[in-house]
């Protein structure tokens, strides 16, 4: 992804994470099962599930 998106609603969080997931896709990146975000010391960590659903 090269172009600086703002996220300030859930539609362009899903867009983004929509164009992010794409990208791995394309570059066959694993992408399904359950990643854990370390953040920084001004954000929580997070842990996401992916699940292809089609």
């Amino acid at each position: 992804m090269t172009k600086k998106q703002s996220i300030d609603d859930t539609e362009s969080l899903r867009s983004s994470l929509q164009g992010v997931l794409e990208e791995a896709a394309t570059n066959d990146v694993e992408i399904e099962g359950s990643l854990r975000i370390q953040a920084t010391a001004d954000h929580p960590n997070w842990e996401i599930q992916i699940w292809q659903i089609e």
